[in-house]
Protein backbone atom coordinates (compact mmCIF):
# COMPACT_ATOMS: atom_id res chain seq x y z
CA UNK A 1 0.00 0.00 0.00
CA UNK A 2 2.65 2.58 0.72
CA UNK A 3 4.73 2.09 -2.44
CA UNK A 4 1.26 2.71 -4.61
CA UNK A 5 0.34 5.54 -2.70
CA UNK A 6 4.31 7.07 -3.24
CA UNK A 7 3.92 6.08 -6.77
CA UNK A 8 -0.01 7.91 -7.11
CA UNK A 9 1.88 11.34 -5.21
CA UNK A 10 4.87 11.37 -7.91
CA UNK A 11 2.37 10.88 -10.77
CA UNK A 12 0.42 14.02 -9.29
CA UNK A 13 3.65 15.80 -9.31
CA UNK A 14 4.38 15.41 -12.91
CA UNK A 15 1.24 16.08 -14.18
CA UNK A 16 1.47 19.41 -12.04
CA UNK A 17 4.50 20.51 -13.51
CA UNK A 18 3.50 19.52 -16.99
CA UNK A 19 0.19 21.74 -16.65
CA UNK A 20 2.62 24.77 -15.52
CA UNK A 21 4.99 24.24 -19.12
CA UNK A 22 1.72 24.49 -20.56
CA UNK A 23 0.58 27.67 -19.20
CA UNK A 24 3.60 29.15 -19.44
CA UNK A 25 3.95 29.09 -23.36
CA UNK A 26 0.24 30.17 -23.93
CA UNK A 27 1.41 32.98 -21.52
CA UNK A 28 4.22 33.80 -23.67
CA UNK A 29 2.43 33.67 -26.91
CA UNK A 30 -0.67 35.76 -24.81
CA UNK A 31 2.30 38.60 -23.76
CA UNK A 32 3.54 39.09 -27.49
CA UNK A 33 0.02 39.29 -29.20
CA UNK A 34 -1.24 41.87 -26.38
CA UNK A 35 2.31 43.35 -27.50
CA UNK A 36 1.75 43.40 -31.19
CA UNK A 37 -2.15 45.30 -30.64
CA UNK A 38 -0.68 47.28 -28.28
CA UNK A 39 1.96 49.25 -31.27
CA UNK A 40 -0.96 49.36 -33.25
CA UNK A 41 -3.21 51.33 -30.85
CA UNK A 42 0.12 53.66 -29.75
CA UNK A 43 0.29 54.25 -33.55
CA UNK A 44 -3.05 55.20 -34.33
CA UNK A 45 -3.06 57.32 -30.96
CA UNK A 46 0.08 58.93 -32.04
CA UNK A 47 -1.46 59.91 -35.21
CA UNK A 48 -4.92 61.42 -34.06
CA UNK A 49 -3.03 63.17 -31.20
CA UNK A 50 -0.83 64.82 -34.43
CA UNK A 51 -3.67 65.76 -36.28
CA UNK A 52 -5.76 67.36 -33.63
CA UNK A 53 -2.56 69.41 -32.41
CA UNK A 54 -2.59 70.30 -36.51
CA UNK A 55 -6.07 71.29 -36.23
CA UNK A 56 -5.64 73.34 -33.12
CA UNK A 57 -2.30 75.11 -34.69
CA UNK A 58 -4.63 75.75 -38.05
CA UNK A 59 -7.40 77.51 -35.54
CA UNK A 60 -4.61 79.14 -33.41
CA UNK A 61 -3.46 81.11 -36.47
CA UNK A 62 -6.51 82.10 -37.81
CA UNK A 63 -7.92 83.18 -34.26
CA UNK A 64 -4.27 85.54 -34.17
CA UNK A 65 -4.73 86.93 -37.73
CA UNK A 66 -8.75 87.67 -37.30
CA UNK A 67 -7.35 89.38 -34.10
CA UNK A 68 -5.07 91.37 -35.69
CA UNK A 69 -7.39 92.22 -38.67
CA UNK A 70 -9.97 93.38 -35.37
CA UNK A 71 -7.31 95.46 -34.19
CA UNK A 72 -6.58 97.12 -37.71
CA UNK A 73 -9.79 98.34 -38.17
CA UNK A 74 -10.14 99.54 -34.58
CA UNK A 75 -7.21 101.77 -34.69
Amino acid sequence: MRKRKRRRIRNRRKRKRKRKRKRRRKSRKESKRRRRRRRRRCVREVRLKLEKEREVEKMAVTVVEVVVDGNSDYT
